[in-house]
């Protein structure tokens, strides 16, 4: 058949042929609808651009929002399905422009079809996830949570330092001692029974204060 013969309303449907006229516009333009009126038109068309527009930045941000945060948001699967009916839901618009002028209903109709799919894909798909959405916990909730633990934190961490400077200064005050008896051990001319620094400046003071 020749997509260009004009279609036979009596005919049975034919898939092949109705595939063969997927892009002819053999029926009337829905311009006939509006009488052809600008006003009309023009109203139609532009509050379709502005659907379209919104429903096309719509997915972008969606599937930016993803790949920035897409360890830390739960079911990120589900926000690139939304965004995939909302894109052809603004593609359904454009061919309500479309149709104004040039009527391939049958296109318009296919890309009707593949976003009712997917849509009730998405609402299908929703469904088993909502109890464990609602599981997830509150955000006021896990602030104040994660606002307590950082706390808890805080002073364990000052609690251990005041621990090291207290462990630090009884080293060095076992390491003076240590020096101390080495040094008594240098008076009674005996071997230093510890190896510590500064023995030899120790032991140099001894000489000096015995020479004096």
């Amino acid at each position: 058949m020749n997509p260009q013969e004009p279609i036979n309303l009596a005919e049975p449907f034919s898939l092949p042929v109705f595939f063969q006229r997927l892009f002819t516009g053999d029926y009337m333009p829905h311009g006939h609808c509006y009488y052809w009126r600008s006003d009309l038109i023009g109203l139609h068309v532009f509050s379709d651009v502005l659907i379209t527009v919104a429903y096309y930045l719509i997915p972008i941000i969606l599937i930016y929002f993803v790949i920035k945060k897409r360890e830390e948001v739960p079911f990120s699967w589900m926000f690139l399905m939304f965004g995939a009916f909302i894109f052809l839901c603004g593609t359904t618009h454009i061919f309500g422009i479309i149709t104004i002028w040039s009527p391939v209903y049958r296109l318009e109709g296919i890309v009707k079809l593949i976003t009712g799919l997917v849509s009730i894909a998405t609402a299908i798909l929703l469904i088993p996830i909502i109890p464990r959405l609602l599981k997830l916990p509150n955000m006021e909730k896990m602030i104040l949570a994660l606002s307590k633990k950082a706390t808890e934190l805080s002073m364990a961490n000052e609690n251990l330092e005041r621990f090291n400077r207290a462990a630090v200064g009884r080293e060095q005050r076992i390491i003076d001692l240590k020096k101390q008896v080495n040094v008594y051990a240098a008076r009674l001319k005996e071997k230093p029974p510890y190896e510590l620094p500064g023995l030899e400046f120790a032991e140099g003071q001894e000489d000096e204060h015995s020479d004096s």
